[in-house]
């Protein structure tokens, strides 16, 4: 039960954030990026890729986080990335830390 309540809490503090995420443009971004890279190889063939399966929700302390899973149909394997959004922010509660939060997690992301 205290698990159950503990996850409730999750939602309730994600709620935010949770209620601009559209896992439909996730998938659709997330294809576009596997398809340019696909495209700079260019030792492999086009092969058309289908919309990824989007699986979440996963709470971090200060992010939630969503699989991404492709199949690749040459090497029948699976694809798998993580997306990490921030909780902190959104269109209607927008300020400096906030931005300094973003800008810090995309440095991050950048130098890996």
């Amino acid at each position: 039960m205290e698990q159950r309540r503990g996850g409730q809490r999750q939602h309730r503090d994600f709620a935010g954030i949770l209620s601009h995420v559209d896992t439909e443009a996730i998938a659709a971004l997330s294809l576009s990026i596997m398809q340019r890279h696909l495209a700079e190889d260019k030792k492999r063939k086009p092969s058309p890729l289908q919309l990824p399966l989007v699986r979440g929700q996963f709470f971090g302390s200060a992010h939630v986080f969503y699989m991404i899973e492709f199949y690749h149909p040459q090497t029948r394997k699976a694809i798998k990335w993580i997306i990490k959004i921030p909780i902190n922010g959104t269109p209607d509660i927008w300020d400096r830390l906030c931005a300094e939060t973003l800008r810090t997690e995309a440095l991050v992301l950048y130098s890996m």
